[in-house]
């Protein structure tokens, strides 16, 4: 985390605690400088969707019932062939 006050890349959590509605964390840092400037910091989680990326490079958005139906697909002729030969 980059102080706010000097620019410092490094510092230390004194204190880490969720938020009292529970979405967040809450961190008191302190810069390792000189200084010793005290500040807060809330981190909140951020969701990504997940994509698949197609043969031709097209991206399309990850779909879990497309995925257990083609794995019920492959098991259901793959049995078939097996009960056949």
């Amino acid at each position: 985390m980059i102080c706010p006050f000097c620019r410092e890349k490094d510092t230390s959590v004194v204190d880490s605690r969720p938020t009292e509605d529970g979405t967040a964390i809450r961190r008191r840092r302190v810069c390792t400088c000189g200084g010793g400037q005290r500040f807060t910091t809330f981190e909140r989680v951020q969701f990504r969707e997940l994509s698949v990326i197609k043969k031709n490079g097209r991206r399309a958005p990850f779909d879990r019932e497309k995925l257990a139906k083609s794995f019920f697909t492959a098991l259901k002729k793959k049995t078939d062939r097996l009960r056949y030969n």
